[in-house]
């Protein structure tokens, strides 16, 4: 009884954690201020209109919030929130499925906690991730479900097709779970001589299905689009784009920035690396179990490797393998502890005997340690959470739309803005990002360099944080150009002189 209403506690903090104070933390910046426009269209105009680094399984239902609770920011988090509480729900029920209850929960505090990962701050935002977690967790809790079957039949092959389905949805969810495709191929050649657990049409299958999702959802696009041509060009771009701008990329210092960053305090007090090494210990036994680690391992290996050594090193492209590193850290505290077998009373039977023994010594040190884990970050993000009221987007959009004359434009960088005011802005166009990327993280040229703000010749102009960080806008250009109207935080309005 003590159990079930202590995780009953447990499920009531993660949801109130999860739904709280969601229009102000965090607050809302540019990559969360495209996905809500492209959704506001969406809503508004019935057009599909965004490439693959965020699909239709968040577009589709955030849209339709706009539609029935009004184009606003809450409803789009609240939809979020869902998908975030799903992906709890998930990966609790799958770490429980392979490692028991004791480790689904601890594994869990880890993951809500870490600031590394950064789950409850991804997840409460318009942003792909959280959602894209949640179906491929599924997936591999479906398959190793399958796996564990002895019998064939109608069953078996309608799980094997779930699967798939499952990580197709992640892929169109967010691109860079195309990852999975490598470690798939990879685990299905180490099942085949050295596991031994599965059929070759386990590993097939799910595989095929999760292309012909993929494949189904472009070829839509493609015939029941007004303008199905031009987006699938478009689509093919932003591909070559993704490839280009941080999913195929190396640099040596940001392979050494990404390495600090996994092996930091931030990702579990530097377990992160050490945790993936026990993760291969598991998978060393030649038993399902073993094989239901070996995959994890492998995918967490995989997608690590490519953070570090093939990717731009944002520390968002961690998240997908330090979720499911927070899993072999959990059993390792688990297999460490004798499964956490540690109670008041038998500290004290042990005191008042002076029966002190180095066993029981070393099980209060190791589980102390593993609470500072969890406890230290998570009062920075009680905090966040609770008392953060920073509305100064949400304030510059009311000043905008109060003050600004009906049928202006505003030039800006700053999309969430031009969502929250609900009023027309011309962004820069997307080949810009690529040149921002390239000058902050590879030391290239200014973004300015491709970009005159001033030929398109807005009446406004809005510079904020994501503007300024890529320095975008010259201020001896910007001075030349127009007048300052209005500051509030970080954003600065500005009008074009007579």
């Amino acid at each position: 009884m003590r159990k079930a209403l202590l995780l009953l506690g447990l499920c009531a903090i993660i949801v109130v954690l999860s739904l709280y104070n969601l229009e102000n933390y965090p607050q809302t910046w540019f990559d969360e201020g495209v996905h809500l426009l492209a959704a506001g269209r969406l809503a508004v105009q019935g057009q599909y209109s965004f490439g693959p680094a965020l699909g239709p399984t968040v577009f589709f239902p955030v849209a339709a919030a706009f539609n029935a609770g009004g184009m606003t920011l809450l409803s789009a988090r609240i939809v979020m929130a869902i998908y975030l509480l799903l992906c709890i729900a998930v990966y609790a029920g799958l770490v429980r499925y392979i490692g028991g209850t004791k480790v689904a929960v601890v594994g869990l505090l880890l993951l809500l906690t870490s600031p590394g990962v950064g789950l409850l701050t991804l997840g409460r935002q318009m942003l792909g991730e959280v959602p894209s977690l949640f179906f491929f967790l599924a997936a591999i809790w479906l398959w190793l479900a399958v796996i564990r079957q002895s019998n064939g039949g109608a069953r078996r092959t309608v799980m094997l097709l779930g699967s798939g389905i499952l990580f197709g949805l992640a892929v169109l969810t967010k691109n860079q779970l195309m990852l999975w495709v490598p470690a798939w191929i990879l685990m299905a050649v180490v099942d085949r001589f050295y596991y031994k657990q599965g059929k070759i049409m386990d590993f097939v299958l799910p595989l095929v299905t999760a292309a012909l999702c993929v494949a189904a959802w472009y070829l839509a696009q493609r015939f029941l689009h007004q303008q199905g041509e031009r987006l699938i060009q478009y689509n093919a771009q932003e591909w070559s784009n993704a490839l280009q701008r941080g999913i195929l990329t190396f640099s040596v210092q940001r392979t050494l920035s990404s390495f600090k960053f996994i092996s930091s305090g931030e990702t579990f007090w530097g377990l992160a690396i050490p945790g993936v090494l026990y993760g291969m210990f598991l998978s060393l036994r030649r038993t399902k179990e073993g094989f239901a680690w070996g995959l994890l391992t492998i995918v967490a290996i995989g997608w690590l490797t490519w953070l570090v050594l093939l990717s731009v090193g944002w520390e968002r492209y961690a998240f997908i393998g330090l979720a499911i590193t927070s899993i072999f850290i959990a059993k390792f505290f688990y297999d460490l502890t004798d499964g956490f077998s540690l109670s008041w009373k038998m500290i004290r039977d042990k005191v008042s005997n002076q029966e002190w023994d180095g066993a029981l010594i070393r099980r209060i040190v190791i589980i102390t340690f593993l609470i500072g884990i969890i406890v230290w970050p998570l009062e920075g993000l009680v905090q966040n959470i609770f008392l953060t009221n920073d509305d100064t987007p949400q304030q510059i959009a009311a000043y905008i739309a109060e003050n600004l004359p009906e049928g202006g434009e505003i030039e800006t960088y700053e999309p969430e803005i031009c969502f929250l005011a609900q009023y027309r802005c011309h962004l820069p166009p997307s080949y810009i990002l690529d040149a921002a990327i390239r000058y902050v993280w590879y030391g290239g040229e200014l973004p300015s360099t491709y970009y005159d703000f001033r030929e398109y010749g807005a009446p406004y102009l809005l510079i904020g944080t994501f503007g300024s960080w890529t320095h975008l806008y010259e201020p001896d250009k910007v001075e030349a150009d127009y007048d300052l109207l209005h500051t509030i935080g970080a954003y600065r309005l500005y009008q074009r002189k007579a």
